[in-house]
């Protein structure tokens, strides 16, 4: 969540207080003051999606059903306010909303439905956050090798080097030039997609490399827990006459 106009606000308060009770993973913490922040902001969606995703991971991803209405209804009533917009204005505005949905879709193996979201959300990558930009294009090469698209995936993995890193990763996982630190993060996650692509392509020796370079950096995580870091939270700030 994004900090807002005024400090004293006691909204802005319970916006900061959820958000870092959700980046340390205490979601009971961060649902209890959600809960509060939609006594004060009874109609803002971003609100009520932020609520949503708090309960589908307190519930340790059980109620997806659940979580999966949430979205649509609140999708519906984002199209239903921005009839008129423009196609970047339209998505951008629900594009947390948007992105989770498709990580849905792709928990359901529902790929396809979830290749179309993030194809409108990459359309318009300018208009969103980097991390956000990110998370999209590399849950997308995820879906394509998913769907043996491989010659998408590569496109896709070469575009997503070239923005974060200005050239392709070589074989190590680092480049010759000086990518910022905060990127590295995405590193593991780039190797393993050119290990499965080559595991598709039969081409074994740079599946090894690749997975090599994976193994180096990547921790053991539970797929559960790769859907729980990889829900977003949506920013917003609080009107001037909010009260």
């Amino acid at each position: 969540m994004a900090d807002g106009d005024r400090s004293g606000e006691p909204g802005l308060e319970l916006a900061r207080q959820a958000k870092e009770a959700f980046d340390m993973q205490s979601y009971e913490s961060c649902l209890s003051s959600l809960n509060k922040l939609m006594e004060v902001r009874r109609h803002d969606k971003r609100v009520a999606h932020n609520r949503a995703v708090a309960r589908y991971l307190l519930s340790n991803l059980t109620l997806t059903d659940e979580f999966r209405r949430h979205l649509h209804t609140l999708k519906t009533q984002f199209d239903r306010e921005a009839e008129g917009s423009g196609l970047e204005q339209s998505v951008s505005e629900k594009a947390v909303l948007l992105f989770n949905q498709a990580l849905i879709h792709r928990r359901l193996h529902q790929n396809t439905q979830a290749i179309d979201i993030l194809d409108q959300l990459v359309q318009v990558s300018d208009a969103l956050t980097d991390s956000l930009s990110t998370e999209s294009s590399l849950l997308l090469i995820e879906l394509y090798i998913a769907t043996h698209q491989l010659d998408k995936a590569v496109t896709h993995i070469d575009h997503v080097e070239l923005r974060l890193y200005g050239q392709p990763m070589n074989g190590r996982g680092d480049n010759d030039g000086d990518a910022p630190v905060v990127n590295d993060q995405y590193r593991p996650r780039i190797h393993f997609c050119k290990a499965q692509i080559h595991l598709l392509n039969r081409s074994v020796k740079s599946c090894k490399k690749e997975l090599k370079s994976y193994t180096s950096m990547a921790g053991n995580v539970s797929s559960s827990e790769v859907v729980g870091k990889s829900l977003l939270l949506n920013s917003f700030s609080l009107p001037k006459n909010s009260s």
